[in-house]
């Protein structure tokens, strides 16, 4: 058996989805009250990020999205299932002018 310390970089990638999941799930609540850039500011706040890559997963018509994409120092992949709203979203990334940092 090793004696390796734990380290975020050995959990496979179901782990981090799960962790990623359970992180914003106190958020949906907040969300109904909050603006996309007060709950995107939070969010990334309390996550003590700094930046790198977020991927929003369920990220509907894209106003959070773009709002975690505006902070900068990050680059924003929102993922959805419905096409109608991922439309919505890519008009909103162009409308903002974050295409590139934000898809």
């Amino acid at each position: 058996m090793s004696n390796r310390r734990f380290n975020i970089r050995h959990l496979g990638a179901t782990t981090v989805f799960l962790y990623a999941v359970i992180f914003l799930i106190p958020y949906s609540a907040a969300a109904a009250d909050a603006s996309p850039g007060d709950l995107a500011g939070k969010i990334r706040d309390d996550a003590g990020f700094t930046g790198g890559l977020i991927v929003h997963l369920g990220c509907g018509d894209g106003r959070l999205t773009t709002a975690l994409g505006a902070g900068g120092g990050c680059l924003v992949q929102g993922l959805d299932a419905d096409e109608a709203t991922i439309q919505a979203a890519r008009s909103l990334i162009r409308s903002q002018g974050l295409n590139g940092l934000v898809s």
